[in-house]
């Protein structure tokens, strides 16, 4: 299974779960691991095409609301500079904006989680 496929997965698994009021560890946890191998797969050379953006679309929303229920500008601003470095076509750009997401991500899951 590619790790696009696998991301869409994990955040359609998580995107159904945000919908709820509060959000469980687990689809955290999900989400998290789908973050994780986007990272991975950029870095053994995947591209950044739109199959990616969409699929990263959906985790975008559902992170975009974790940040407000949280109130975490950090996520916000990732997300805001993922999107800038997607529509600059700027590959270095989206995979520091990504991990910053992530280390942020894992980190409030940490806090909330553990």
């Amino acid at each position: 299974m590619s790790r696009k496929l696998l991301f869409v997965l994990v955040t359609s698994f998580f995107c159904t779960s945000a919908n709820a009021e509060k959000i469980d560890c687990d689809s955290l946890a999900a989400l998290g691991a789908g973050l994780d191998q986007v990272i991975i797969g950029l870095a053994d050379g995947e591209e950044v095409d739109d199959e990616l953006y969409a699929g990263l679309s959906e985790a975008m929303d559902a992170l975009h609301k974790i940040a407000d229920q949280e109130n975490n500008s950090v996520i916000d601003q990732g997300l805001d500079d993922l999107e800038a470095a997607f529509e600059a076509q700027n590959r270095d750009e989206f995979i520091v904006a990504l991990n910053d997401i992530s280390t942020e991500f894992d980190a409030l899951k940490t806090q909330d989680c553990n």
